[in-house]
């Protein structure tokens, strides 16, 4: 198979993640036949807030492909395990897996933090 990877430019990071305290995130995505690959480290040595990390995928129109709203506890993939400040270190690795037909269209995506609790 084939892999299609999306550059930086396409990879829209939300600005509410910076007021979390996260300073820097390391991002990776691709595509590879059906399915949607993007893994992740963040640099956050002061986390304000426990929250979870959430993914839409859009086309070049940028219709939606991919979104958060129909994942299920288990399964979907576009939402992370929540994201609390740990007392050894500052780095946090996420990933986001999920198979559609429509992978293929994905032209960028957009991570964004849910479930903020300060």
């Amino acid at each position: 198979m084939t892999l299609h990877y999306l550059p930086l430019s396409k990879i829209i990071r939300e600005p509410a993640l910076e007021e979390l305290g996260i300073a820097d995130l390391d991002i990776v995505a691709y595509t590879t036949g059906h399915k949607l690959t993007v893994v992740g480290q963040i640099s956050a040595p002061n986390l304000t807030a426990r929250f979870k990390m959430a993914l839409i995928a859009y086309d070049q129109a940028g219709n939606i492909i991919l979104t958060e709203e129909n994942n299920t506890p288990y399964g979907s993939g576009l939402v992370t395990s929540e994201i609390v400040t740990p007392v050894f270190f500052n780095h946090y690795p996420f990933g986001f897996s999920r198979s559609d037909p429509d992978a293929a269209k994905i032209d960028h995506v957009k991570i964004y933090p849910i479930g903020e609790t300060r």
